[in-house]
């Protein structure tokens, strides 16, 4: 049996516990926003589009947390996770917490180095969606213009 609503990416951002999930509500934001999953990934390399997805996450969070708790904890501003967010903690949690959220099938294993194309190393993550965005990543550092 699947329990559905248990998969989330718990973290602490300004001394607060959140639990971020992809779910439908903040699937349905960002699509709104951006248009698809795939275009806010692609936006999300700008730092105001990672902050403004990840306030998505933060405010859906903090919306569960106060209807299952019946407390009142405040959403954090923009301006606070442009101050105290670090890109690379962001967009690693926001690629997470989208990730948990997708089906898994059997082809969601990682390959290792030494695979063809594998050039730095790195693990490549099987997911075709998210595949094609750091194919496209790689290849924009790759061929800088000038």
């Amino acid at each position: 049996m699947k329990i559905i609503g248990k998969e989330y990416v718990a973290i602490r951002f300004c001394g607060q516990e959140y639990h971020l999930a992809a779910n439908l509500e903040v699937i349905e934001a960002i699509q709104e926003k951006y248009g698809s999953v795939l275009a806010a990934l692609s936006a999300a390399q700008s730092a105001h589009d990672l902050a403004v997805i990840f306030k998505l996450f933060l405010d859906n969070a903090t919306k569960i947390y106060n209807e299952d708790h019946h407390k009142q904890i405040e959403e954090i501003s923009l301006e606070t996770i442009m101050r105290h967010g670090n890109y690379n903690d962001i967009s690693a949690v926001v690629i997470e917490a989208i990730t948990v959220s997708m089906p898994k099938t059997e082809e969601d294993t990682d390959k290792k180095n030494g695979e063809p194309g594998n050039r730095r190393g790195l693990v490549v993550h099987n997911r075709p969606s998210i595949a094609r965005l750091f194919r496209a990543r790689g290849s924009a550092r790759d061929n800088p213009q000038d």
